[in-house]
């Protein structure tokens, strides 16, 4: 019973050198996940990039859209001010018209 013990207790001791295959494991693992880390943020840049690229393109697709939606209404506006003026002046013309023809 003595040597179970005394077998746990050396694996439960930690020796210098022990200790120093440890931290050389954790600075290991650490060095590797930087090396993930960084792999993955320049991954993750290039995907924002890309979708920066389409979204300017779908922005400058949209503007191009709306100015010749703005130029449409804008012709549309002159055609109902010129047809509201054309009505006015034959209303005008009928009113005086008939005034002269009634006077």
């Amino acid at each position: 019973m003595e040597s179970n013990v005394a077998e746990r207790n050396d694996r439960n001791t930690w020796t210098d050198e022990r200790l120093n295959d440890l931290a050389q494991r954790v600075d290991t693992g650490f060095k590797e996940l930087r090396a993930d880390m960084r792999a993955q943020g320049a991954e993750i840049n290039q995907r924002l990039a890309a979708q920066d690229e389409k979204m300017d393109r779908m922005f400058e697709s949209l503007h191009g859209d709306m100015t010749s939606m703005q130029r449409d209404m804008i012709s549309m506006h002159r055609t109902m001010v010129i047809g509201m003026a054309t009505i006015l002046a034959s209303t005008v013309g009928a009113v005086v018209g008939s005034n002269v023809f009634l006077g």
